[in-house]
């Protein structure tokens, strides 16, 4: 758990992925990730397969994947983070990776400002920390706003203590405010067309229920397991 470097105030709570002195590279559903100790380290700890060269130097591909199933990429818009990060960066919006184009990585070739890009690089910086949020394309994270220093974390989460449904029918149909989320919809709202009034009702009915599954579920144990839907 930390506060967002953006505001400095709201509570968020996000895998770390990486910390000072770590290299990452990402492009759609792919995260490579240098860590900071060196080849020889990274040859020891991980398997040849999760491995490429490039830019001189190795890289771990998708390293917390397999024992972390709640690492997805599952867009709640048409397009995915990788686009999303692209888009920002043709429009002068604020990102937190450099775009780059690595030849020897098999992306998707995209031309920003006349130059080819396939991937976003981030080199961290001391005394800080990466924070990316499992589902990959629905995420407001590191990617966006930055790094994390040291003096904004508060602490790692132990236990899940209570869990409410608080978000708003326009947070989640429409994502305003937040993250839209038409999973969570669709399973509330079943045949009904999202954006219909009946949907809306059924939704503000389903609003502030206390979602029993999580509560008091240890994070260890929970974060182990493959998510549901909602």
């Amino acid at each position: 758990m930390f506060y967002v470097p953006k505001d400095r105030k709201t509570h968020f709570v996000k895998r770390c992925v990486a910390v000072g002195g770590d290299e990452l590279l990402y492009y759609d559903k792919h995260l490579l990730i240098h860590f900071h100790e060196g080849d020889a380290w990274i040859r020891q700890h991980y398997p040849a397969k999760k491995i490429v060269d490039a830019l001189g130097k190795l890289w771990v591909v998708n390293p917390y994947k397999e024992e972390f199933p709640g690492i997805q990429y599952k867009p709640e818009y048409d397009g995915n983070s990788f686009l999303m990060l692209l888009y920002r960066a043709a429009n002068r919006a604020r990102i937190d990776m450099k775009p780059l184009f690595v030849p020897s990585l098999k992306a998707d070739i995209y031309t920003l400002n006349g130059s080819p890009v396939n991937v976003f690089y981030k080199k961290v910086e001391p005394d800080h920390y990466y924070m990316i949020g499992d589902n990959r394309d629905n995420s407001d994270d590191s990617r966006f706003w930055g790094s994390v220093p040291y003096s904004l974390i508060i602490g790692k989460p132990w236990v899940i203590y209570f869990s409410l449904e608080y978000r708003s029918y326009e947070r989640v149909y429409s994502g305003i405010g937040g993250g839209r989320d038409h999973q969570a919809l669709r399973k509330v709202c079943g045949t009904l067309p999202l954006g219909s009034a009946q949907c809306r009702a059924a939704w503000n009915r389903h609003r502030f229920t206390v979602r029993w599954d999580r509560v008091g579920r240890n994070i260890e144990t929970f974060q182990h397991e493959i998510p549901k839907d909602d």
